[in-house]
């Protein structure tokens, strides 16, 4: 999608990846802005908002680990919600923060570990299977803590 809402062809953007990324942005800040705006109106309503993303780069070229396991992770938590976030959660803990904090549930939090799945078999992981490989990348992308 280009930066006013026009059809992009994936051949176009494969030519300028990086323009079709700034248009990404553009027109989906056009879009959320609008959104975000009314939701944020209602000074007697504090709504709990995430922007989250799937994934980021495609590609796992070792300069891009961290483009290709992070994700856009963005919290709107009123009320001292954002007092529970860490720097290192996922979205698979991102609800159950969420619930613990403004709903009172009890759910226990998950591993917060990253995985990439590769659109086809890489030499550089051990095969499992032909195709498509589940690789756990938590420790390729977040530095040893020192002691």
């Amino acid at each position: 999608i280009g930066a006013n809402g026009e059809t992009v062809t994936a051949k176009e953007a494969d030519e300028q990846p990086i323009q079709a990324y700034l248009d990404q942005v553009t027109i989906t800040n056009k879009m959320l802005k609008p959104v975000i705006d009314t939701l944020l109106s209602d000074p007697d309503n504090s709504p709990v908002i995430i922007l989250q993303g799937d994934h980021g780069q495609l590609d796992i070229r070792d300069e891009w680990r961290r483009g290709a396991t992070g994700i856009l992770h963005a919290f709107f938590m009123p009320n001292g919600g954002d007092s529970v976030l860490y720097p290192t959660i996922t979205p698979v803990n991102s609800f159950r923060t969420i619930f613990n904090y403004y709903m009172g549930a009890d759910f226990p939090l998950l591993a917060d570990d990253v995985f990439f799945i590769t659109k086809r078999a890489d030499p550089r992981f051990p095969k499992k299977g032909s195709g498509r490989q589940f690789i756990y990348f938590t420790d390729l992308v977040r530095p040893t803590p020192k002691k």
